[in-house]
């Protein structure tokens, strides 16, 4: 739907801000659900996609106080500042256990009780065909690697 290049070393939630503004302009983000990877979530991040109305699922670095309060699947709060302007908001933080034993935890703005661990599990898991279109365009088709020094070329190359 959407490309943009960045500088080298470039921070990825821009990137990805980015690319949510574009889904705005073209309306076409309504009854979709934007998974990100491990890395993309904020705090900002997040109330970005509640403010805008963007249904997310993120996985969380375990690192996290939000992940690392949460066994199963809990709703918990963000607390608003009232020195920036925040509110608190909602958020649901999902532990899922790989196949391997060791575990994820995701954050979503979703908080229908139908939908079980299980379903973020799965759901989270449809990122999969996109990381493995990103590592064909890098190392198949070389992306990366233009022909042209100039911002002009590589534009043109890879367009």
């Amino acid at each position: 739907v959407h490309a943009s290049f960045q500088r080298y070393l470039a921070s990825e939630r821009s990137a990805a801000l980015e690319h949510l503004h574009n889904l705005e302009d073209l309306n076409i983000y309504q009854n979709s659900v934007i998974i990100f990877d491990r890395g993309y979530y904020s705090e900002d991040m997040f109330r970005y996609c509640v403010e805008h109305q963007h249904l997310c699922l993120m996985r969380l670095k375990q690192n996290y106080n939000i992940a690392k309060k949460c066994f199963g699947d809990i709703i918990t709060v963000l607390p608003g500042n009232t020195k920036d302007g925040t509110e608190d908001i909602k958020i649901r933080v999902i532990e899922v256990t790989l196949g391997d034993g060791t575990k994820e935890y995701l954050a979503t703005n979703l908080f229908d009780s139908h939908i079980s661990q299980k379903m973020f599990r799965e759901l989270y898991f449809y990122r999969w065909p996109v990381e493995t279109k990103y590592k064909e365009l890098k190392s198949r088709l070389a992306i990366e690697e233009f022909s042209g020094a100039t911002t002009t070329s590589v534009l043109q190359e890879f367009y």
